[in-house]
């Protein structure tokens, strides 16, 4: 029997870092290939993710500038999702970047690491 995915999310602050810098890192092949994968590409809303020899394709369903990028495996429950959302503070001078996704009970703890790890990444190419 196939465990049931729940939903988290992780936050990350960004000081310094302006949101449309941001948004180019989390919603451009270029920018997804800085921290996220070893090859992104997009044609026609499809976009393919590569790591070392495994691809996954995804469609990215909800897109709003600046805001929210959302994408659903192609091999995955329409219920499930991954989402970079960004919040900007411009009081503080500090963007943050909300990710959604979904894992089984027993990954969540481990799939957190991995975002964090990635978006260790993510700061060391901005300079943060």
């Amino acid at each position: 029997m196939k465990s049931k995915k729940i939903k988290y999310s992780v936050e990350f602050n960004f000081p310094q870092t302006a949101t449309n810098i941001l948004w180019s890192n989390i919603s451009t092949p270029r920018g997804l290939e800085n921290w996220f994968a070893d090859s992104v590409q997009n044609q026609d809303n499809e976009w393919t993710f590569t790591w070392d020899k495994t691809t996954q394709k995804a469609h990215c369903v909800s897109n709003r500038a600046n805001t929210l990028i959302k994408f659903r495996w192609n091999n995955d429950s329409k219920d499930h999702y991954f989402e970079f959302k960004l919040f900007e503070n411009e009081l503080v001078h500090i963007t943050t970047l909300i990710i959604t996704d979904f894992a089984n009970e027993d990954e969540i703890e481990n799939d957190k690491q991995l975002w964090e790890t990635q978006i260790n990444y993510l700061k060391h190419n901005l300079g943060i």
